[in-house]
């Protein structure tokens, strides 16, 4: 378990927190309330500086609710912050560009990060020939027809994103309609319309999905879904997880169960999948089926989410109000992973129950 130097320049934010079994993505919060009007830029204090690990860098992305909910997008699409940039005064900033007029309240959630390992040193090698299959290069599978008209609906998402929707050409309903479609929605479409030219490529359709989940149309969503699970796409399982845990946070419980399940009796059951079936029915306030749920994650096997799984165990049976079992799994949790100031104060506190 990798430990970070963290230093608050506000009290008026929540300190930042692992949630096993949800993501690994840790959410950043602004620091302070901020008006922007549409086409104005900002750089939106996050309240955080760190100390990295050596050989670690951060990824900061917004979250898959922060155009919705506010109208803004990051600037640079995705920041880095390597292990070098960890003074006390290196604070950490969200690049915003309002696309509409918007509010940001001190303590909402706007963007994640996590932590990865530096690439590995590389060296090119010059060849006269690559000795992997020759596709025919851009083209050559039926859309080269549609490409300038894709190349357009490129263009413009890159204009609405730093210009908004004055300039960027076409009639004024045309850029009404881009308006409002929103970057994710927009590059939805874009990729719906490579699908119509290419037989339906299951990766064109993937990426709507993905994007669909991202702009919170979960309806469409779902469709997109079940025609990826239908044709057996072996990217179902990644794009459930995502799927799933929106529909969650949605309070669509039943739903994101019926997909979670239909998954398990098609064997594609995993530690991770049992994990965030037991999230969701802990959100549900149905208790007992979450434990009944981690019991199958823990019998799995699967060391990569076991700390998540153990962790929501815990919970659950905090819940149920039975602080000895609690309790009892946290030290189990301490023994096999390490002491944790967040986790110590948590069996502090259920040793007074």
């Amino acid at each position: 378990m990798e430990r970070i130097q963290i230093k608050y320049f506000t009290d008026k934010i929540d300190r930042l927190t692992y949630i096993g079994g949800v993501s690994d993505w840790i959410d950043l919060r602004c620091a302070e309330d901020v008006e922007l009007s549409a086409g104005e830029f900002r750089l939106i204090p996050l309240g955080v500086a760190m100390k990295l690990p050596k050989g670690y860098e951060a990824h900061i992305v917004p979250r898959s609710s922060t155009f919705k909910n506010f109208g803004i997008i990051q600037t640079n699409h995705m920041g880095i912050i390597d292990e070098s940039y960890c003074g006390g005064n290196d604070q950490w900033y969200f690049p915003a560009y309002a696309l509409r007029d918007t509010k940001i309240r001190v303590n909402d959630r706007i963007c994640q990060f996590r932590i990865m390992e530096h690439q590995p040193q590389v060296v090119f090698d010059e060849v006269d020939e690559l000795e992997g299959q020759d596709r025919g290069g851009l083209g050559s599978t039926g859309i080269g027809a549609v490409l300038g008209k894709v190349r357009c609906l490129l263009a413009a998402v890159c204009v609405v994103s730093v210009l908004g929707t004055a300039g960027c050409g076409g009639s004024q309903k045309e850029r009404e309609e881009i308006r409002l479609l929103g970057i994710e929605q927009f590059a939805a479409y874009t990729y719906q319309v490579l699908m119509q030219a290419d037989e339906e490529r299951e990766e064109y359709r993937t990426r709507v999905c993905r994007l669909y989940i991202a702009a919170g149309q979960l309806d469409e969503a779902v469709e997109e879904y079940k025609k990826l699970y239908e044709a057996g796409s072996e990217e179902t399982a990644r794009i459930l997880l995502a799927l799933g845990q929106a529909l969650t946070e949605a309070g669509r419980f039943d739903e994101a169960m019926g997909l979670y399940e239909q998954a398990v009796n098609g064997g594609v059951a995993s530690g991770e999948l049992y994990n965030r079936m037991a999230v969701c029915e802990l959100e549900a306030g149905e208790t007992d089926l979450a434990l009944q749920y981690l019991e199958q994650g823990v019998k799995t096997g699967d060391q990569s989410v076991m700390g998540s799984l153990y962790l929501n165990q815990a919970a659950a049976y905090e819940k149920k109000l039975d602080f000895a079992r609690a309790l009892t799994i946290l030290e189990q949790y301490t023994a096999a992973y390490g002491a944790d100031p967040e986790i110590q104060k948590e069996m502090d506190f259920l040793k007074t129950r």
